[in-house]
C-alpha cells in the first residue's frame, strides 16, 4: 500500500494512476491530463537556451488543455503563431514518412 500523501494534499486516481494535488484543488478536478517524464537542466542552462532563441514558445490557450486531439496540437499551435511557422506545423511527427 502506498504511503499517505503529505499533509494538505490528496490523491487522485487519474487513468488507472495516482497523482497527489492539494485538497482544495482535488474537490474540484473533472477531468486531467498527465505528462510524465524527466527533463533537467543545469543552473542556468534553462535560461541560456531561452534567450538564444532554442524553444518555441506560445502563451496555452484554454482549448489547448483538454483538446480532444492532442496528437495534432503541437502542428496547431505552431499554424496559430504565423506564417513563419506553418511549414513547421506540417512535418509530420516522424519525419521518415515525409
Amino acid at each position: 500500500m502506498d504511503a499517505p500523501p503529505p499533509s494538505g494534499l490528496t490523491r487522485q486516481d487519474v487513468s488507472a494512476e495516482a497523482c497527489i494535488v492539494p485538497e482544495d484543488v482535488g474537490q474540484g478536478i473533472l477531468r486531467a491530463r498527465v505528462y510524465a517524464g524527466y527533463s533537467g537542466w543545469g543552473p542556468g542552462q534553462l535560461e541560456a537556451e531561452m534567450r538564444e532563441g532554442s524553444w518555441i514558445l506560445d502563451p496555452a490557450q484554454r482549448d489547448d488543455v483538454f483538446t480532444g486531439a492532442p496528437d495534432r496540437l503541437w502542428s496547431r499551435v505552431l499554424q496559430r503563431k504565423g506564417p513563419e511557422y506553418r511549414q513547421m506545423s506540417r512535418i509530420p511527427f516522424d519525419p521518415t514518412m515525409n
